[in-house]
């Protein structure tokens, strides 16, 4: 008597279905639509998990003369220009909003980016004294995940006055500009970022083929963690910042 050939068609038919249904289910998911937030609260209700810097280690000169801030995931930089500081000491309104240090950029008007060791999907900060110059103020943010957000922020607002700006995208990205209308000086802290917000789930795993035997683990696998960083300041450029105060008009 011959044999039945319909059982490993079966199985196979079976594992075909179940793989098709699966990766329907996950082409189907719709991409989560960038979105910006004015709440802080609301964005990390939205974001889950986060990391978060407030320039706590790093060493404050209150005083603006640098072009580049080195964090410990992230490097805050202006160009050519150095428009930023690190500060303890509140001035002219500009104050720290989480600890005791907080960023200084001295706007010309004028554009600083965010640029993170590894891509991100969320990111947030609490602006303080900003966009009090007048109704031509406006804050812009765009990343290089193709995220813009025009006009995100427009004065003019009260001095000292505390904002909180959110963004999270559809895609990833490791840049971030902040770009500002008017000449302005603005306190910057409380930075939370996020390489997980919005990221889709990874596709389900192919069932096995019911004619593929199971193979034995290989020997000595494993796996690697990421390595730690520290953080701190620097000047940003090869020779040391020239340091000045900064100039507000408020």
């Amino acid at each position: 008597m011959s044999e039945r050939p319909t059982s490993r068609r079966s199985l196979g038919s079976s594992a075909a279905l179940g793989l098709l249904t699966a990766l329907g289910l996950f082409a189907a998911r719709p991409a989560l639509a960038d979105a910006a937030f004015s709440d802080e609260k609301e964005f990390l209700a939205a974001v889950g998990r986060v990391s978060f810097e407030s320039f706590e280690e790093l060493t404050a000169d209150d005083t603006v003369g640098r072009n580049r801030v080195r964090a410990a995931a992230f490097t805050v930089g202006s160009g050519r220009r150095r428009e930023l500081g690190i500060f303890q000491s509140a001035i002219s309104g500009l104050h720290a909003t989480h600890g005791s240090t907080f960023l200084v950029w001295d706007a010309a008007p004028s554009a600083i980016t965010f640029v993170f060791e590894s891509p991100i999907t969320a990111f947030g900060l609490t602006l303080n004294d900003a966009l009090d110059q007048g109704e031509d103020s406006r804050l812009s943010v765009s990343t290089n995940g193709g995220a813009d957000f025009p006009d995100l922020l427009v004065g003019p607002l009260g001095d000292a006055e505390e904002r909180f700006i959110g963004i999270v995208a559809d895609a990833p990205f490791d840049r971030l500009t902040l770009a500002h209308t008017s000449r302005d000086s603005v306190g910057l802290d409380g930075v939370h970022y996020s390489p997980t917000a919005g990221a889709q789930p990874e596709a389900p795993a192919s069932p096995p083929s019911p004619e593929a035997e199971e193979a034995p683990p290989a020997a000595g696998a494993g796996a690697g963690g990421p390595a730690g960083s520290g953080a701190e300041g620097e000047a940003g450029a090869d020779r040391a910042p020239e340091p000045q105060r900064v100039a507000t008009q408020n």
